[in-house]
C-alpha cells in the first residue's frame, strides 16, 4: 500500500508572508489535494474519467460521504480543499497519472509552481499577480457561499426541519448550487483569458523549458538554490491568499498547456457532494504533523465499513442506489456534468489563439460558460439533495449500537500518537473557510443565521427590508460606500413617528445599526448614499403579501443630537425579485474585464434586463463609483431608453440619450480610470421610470442632474456591481 507523505503549514489569513515560509506554506494546500483519488483506482491503473465514473469509484466516495455527515459535526464539513475551485486546468489528471505515485508527492505542486513562477518575465508574473490579488475575494466568497448548504444539509439531517415544510426543497437547493457555480464560472473564465494571454507571450526559451518539463516528468522539476531564491524574492511581501493562488495558477499554466481536453475534463469521484465532510477525516490528523502519512485506502476501507454496518439492518442499499439514483445528473442523462464540463473545457481551450481574441468572442465564450456552469450547479444540486435525504433517512433509522460503532471508527481514523504525542481530531468544534479556521465566527451570521429557504420558505423576514405591525422599519442589508474605509454593510432599524408640525409627512426616526461582515448573495441591497439618501429596493409590509421599494432622505430639520429623522421621499409596488439587470461581462459581484476600462479599449459593456415594473415609460441607466475622496464619480450617464427596450449592445449607439460624466465634457461613456491603489467598486444602476424626466440640453446632464430629476418617478431599479484593479 502506497502513502503519501505530508507536510503542513496551517493557513492564517491575512498579513505577508516571510520569504522562508512561503516553500512550505504550500503544503497545507498539497496536503488537501494529495490523495483525494487514490481510493478509485489501483496505483498501477491509469486514471481517466471512466475510473472516476465506475459504480465502484462513486460507492465508495458517496458511502465516506455518509460515513463523514452522519459521524461528524457541521464544522467538519466545512473543511474544503481550495483546489476543487475552477479545476478545468489538467492539473488533477496530471497528477493522478504521473509515474510511481510521485504525484502525490509533496513536492510536486511545490517544484512544478516553482519552475513555472522562475521561468516568466516579469510582465507575466505582474499580470499573474494582479489576477491573483483581484480574485482572491471572489476565491473566499465562493468558499462562503458553501455555507448555506453545509448548514441546510446538516438541519435535514437532524431533523430541523422549519415549520410547514416537509423538507429540503429541491428546487431551492439547486438556485443555490447554480448560484455558486456561475461565481465558479466567472473565475474560470477570468483565468483561461489570463493563461491564454501569457501563452501568447511566451519567449522560444520558455516554451523550451516547458517542453523539457513535460518529457522529462516530475523527477525533471528540480528546483535549485537559485531558483529558490529568486521565487521567494518575488513572492516577498505578497499576501498568504495571494501566495497560494500565485502557486496554484503556476501549477495551472503547466497543466493546461502540457494536457489536453481529456485532461481538463477529468475529475476525481470526491468532486461531486462536497458538502458532508469525508474531507476533514483525511486531511485533519496531517495538520501541524509534519510527516504524517495518509491512507490511501480510507476511502474505500471507511466507506465500506460504513456499508457494512448499515447492512445489519438493512440500511445500506439507501447509500448504494445513490449510485443509480445519480447516473443521469452525472453522465447518462441529455444533460449531464461530464458532458458540461467537456463543453466548459472546450470554450476556456477555444481563448488560447496565436492572436488575442476578439471583446466578442470573449463575451460570447464567457457568457455560454456562466450559462453552462449554472447548469453545472443545478446537476451538482440535485445529486446533493439526493444524497442528503439518503443521510437523513439512514440517521434516523440507525441504531444506538450502530452509532456507537461508526463514532468509534471515527476515532480510530482521527486519533492516535505522532512522535508520541496523543492527538484527537474526531470531534471538530472550528469551521473553516477552506483549510484555515475561521476565528470570527460573525462572518458566517449571513450565510447561516437563516435558511430557511433552502427549504422552501421566504427569506422574507431574515433577508428583505420589513415593516411590522408596530410599524418598526427593519433594513437587514444596507450597503454603504464610507468614504474613508470603503464599502461597508450594514443593518439599521427606524421606527415611524408621527411629526404635528409635518403632518403630511412620513417621517421615520433611526433606532440602532450595526456592521455585518459577509452579506448573503440572496439579500436585495438596500443602499445609503454619501448625502445619507436610502433606497430599499423591496420591503414587505405586516401583511406579508404587500410589496413595496421605499426612499427615504435625512432631514437636518427635524434631527437634533442624538436624534436622526428621515423622510419617506417616494414609495410604489415592486413585485418581489423581478427587476433585474445582467451583463455577459461578467457576474454580479465580479471583475470588469480590462477591455472596459481605460486600461483597454475603453468599450462601454453590454447589458440586458428583465421584469421591469408594469407603468414603465422609459429606462436611465447610470455607472458610479465612490473612490477614496468620498465624491461620487460618474462613468456612465444615459437616459431617454424606450421602455420597450430590454437590452444595450456592447459599445451601443442610437439607444437614448448620453448625458456628462464626471470627467467631461463629453457626453460618452468613460471607461473606469480610478486612480489609488487596490480594486475600485463599479455600480450600474437601471431605473425604470413612470414618466421621462424634465431635463436640460444634454451637454448640462450631469449624473447629480440625472438622479434628482428621476427621483419622484422612479418605480423600480436594478444594479449590477463590478470591480476593477488597475494594473
Amino acid at each position: 500500500m502506497k502513502t503519501t507523505k505530508i507536510f503542513t503549514h496551517h493557513f492564517q489569513t491575512g498579513g505577508s508572508m516571510k520569504t522562508q515560509d512561503i516553500k512550505s506554506f504550500v503544503f497545507t494546500l498539497v496536503m488537501t489535494l494529495s490523495v483525494l483519488c487514490a481510493a478509485a483506482a489501483p496505483a498501477s491503473a491509469i486514471m481517466d474519467i471512466a475510473q472516476t465514473l465506475s459504480d465502484g469509484a462513486q460507492r465508495n466516495t458517496i458511502a465516506f460521504d455518509g460515513f463523514g455527515i452522519i459521524t461528524g459535526t457541521f464544522e467538519a464539513q466545512t473543511f474544503f480543499p481550495p483546489g476543487k475551485v475552477a479545476d478545468y486546468w489538467g492539473f488533477q489528471y496530471l497528477r493522478d497519472n504521473t509515474p510511481n505515485g510521485n504525484g502525490h508527492n509533496t513536492s510536486f505542486l511545490t517544484n512544478c509552481a516553482y519552475n513555472i513562477l522562475y521561468m516568466l518575465s516579469t510582465e507575466q508574473f505582474a499580470a499573474l499577480k494582479t489576477l491573483a490579488t483581484n480574485q482572491v475575494e471572489q476565491i473566499n466568497l465562493y468558499g462562503y457561499k458553501r455555507f448555506p448548504l453545509m448548514k441546510a444539509f446538516r438541519r435535514q439531517l437532524e431533523g430541523d426541519i422549519p415549520s410547514g415544510t416537509s423538507g429540503l426543497s429541491l428546487d431551492a437547493v439547486k438556485a443555490v448550487s447554480s448560484d455558486l457555480y456561475k461565481l465558479d464560472g466567472q473565475i474560470c473564465f477570468d483565468r483561461a483569458v489570463l493563461y491564454a494571454g501569457i501563452y501568447r507571450t511566451l519567449s522560444a526559451a520558455q516554451k523550451s523549458h516547458l517542453d523539457a518539463m513535460k518529457a522529462g516528468g516530475f523527477d525533471s522539476w528540480t528546483v535549485s538554490t537559485e531558483m529558490e531564491a529568486a521565487v521567494k524574492n518575488i513572492m516577498r511581501g505578497v499576501t498568504q491568499d495571494v501566495s497560494v493562488a500565485l502557486m496554484t495558477y503556476a501549477s495551472d499554466l503547466f497543466s493546461w498547456y502540457a494536457g489536453s481536453l481529456d485532461a481538463d475534463v477529468y475529475f476525481c469521484p470526491e468532486r461531486q457532494g462536497t458538502y458532508y465532510g469525508s474531507f476533514y477525516i483525511k486531511d485533519a490528523p496531517a495538520i501541524g504533523h509534519e510527516g504524517y502519512k495518509i491512507d490511501e485506502k480510507l476511502t474505500a476501507d471507511a466507506g465500506q465499513y460504513f456499508l457494512d454496518q448499515l447492512a445489519t439492518t438493512n440500511l445500506d442499499s439507501l447509500v448504494t442506489d445513490l449510485v443509480n439514483k445519480q447516473r443521469d445528473s452525472l453522465y447518462a442523462g441529455a444533460e449531464n456534468i461530464v458532458q458540461i464540463r467537456t463543453d466548459i473545457s472546450t470554450l476556456l481551450r477555444s481563448l488560447i489563439t496565436a492572436s488575442a481574441p476578439t471583446d466578442t468572442f470573449k463575451a460570447q465564450v464567457l457568457a455560454q460558460v456562466l450559462e453552462k456552469s449554472g447548469t453545472y450547479g443545478e446537476l451538482d444540486g440535485e445529486i446533493v439533495y439526493s444524497y442528503t435525504m439518503a443521510f437523513a433517512q439512514v440517521y434516523k433509522s440507525v441504531t444506538d449500537t450502530q452509532k456507537a460503532n461508526l463514532t468509534a471508527m471515527r476515532k480510530k481514523i482521527m486519533s492516535g500518537t505522532y512522535n508520541g504525542e496523543p492527538f484527537d481530531f474526531s470531534v471538530c468544534t472550528t469551521p473553516f473557510l477552506y483549510s484555515a479556521i475561521i476565528k470570527d465566527l460573525s462572518v458566517l451570521d449571513p450565510y447561516i443565521s437563516n435558511t430557511d429557504y433552502l427549504f422552501g420558505v421566504s427569506e422574507s423576514t431574515e433577508c428583505m427590508a420589513t415593516l411590522d405591525k408596530n410599524l418598526l422599519l427593519h433594513i437587514p442589508y444596507l450597503s454603504y460606500n464610507d468614504p474613508k474605509s470603503g464599502a461597508s454593510s450594514l443593518w439599521a432599524n427606524f421606527v415611524y413617528e408621527f411629526n404635528s408640525k409635518y403632518p403630511t409627512l412620513i417621517t421615520y426616526k433611526y433606532v440602532n445599526a450595526g456592521t455585518i461582515n459577509n452579506p448573503s448573495y440572496l439579500c436585495a441591497a438596500s443602499t445609503l448614499s454619501s448625502d445619507l439618501k436610502i433606497h430599499i429596493p423591496d420591503i414587505v409590509l405586516p401583511d406579508g403579501i404587500t410589496h413595496l421599494w421605499i426612499d427615504l432622505e435625512y432631514e437636518p430639520t427635524l434631527s437634533t443630537k442624538g436624534n436622526a429623522y428621515f423622510l419617506v421621499t417616494g414609495y410604489t409596488n415592486s413585485p418581489k425579485g423581478s427587476f433585474s439587470l445582467t451583463s455577459n461581462v461578467g457576474v454580479d459581484g465580479g471583475i470588469l474585464p480590462t477591455d472596459y476600462t481605460c486600461d483597454g479599449a475603453g468599450s462601454s459593456p453590454a447589458l440586458s434586463w428583465s421584469n421591469a415594473p408594469s407603468g414603465t415609460k422609459e429606462f436611465a441607466l447610470i455607472m458610479t463609483t465612490l473612490p477614496g475622496d468620498g465624491t461620487t464619480k460618474w462613468s456612465w450617464v444615459l437616459y431617454s431608453i424606450p421602455g420597450t427596450t430590454t437590452s444595450l449592445a456592447k459599445n451601443s449607439t442610437g439607444v437614448g440619450i448620453l448625458g456628462v460624466g464626471s470627467r467631461g465634457p463629453t457626453m460618452a461613456y468613460e471607461p473606469p480610470c480610478s486612480q489609488g491603489p487596490g480594486a475600485k467598486l463599479y455600480t450600474l444602476t437601471l431605473y425604470a421610470l413612470s414618466e421621462s424626466p424634465q431635463l436640460p440640453a444634454a451637454n448640462q446632464v450631469t449624473g447629480d442632474v440625472l438622479t434628482s430629476a428621476i427621483s419622484s418617478i422612479t418605480i423600480g431599479s436594478a444594479s449590477l456591481n463590478l470591480s476593477y484593479t488597475r494594473p
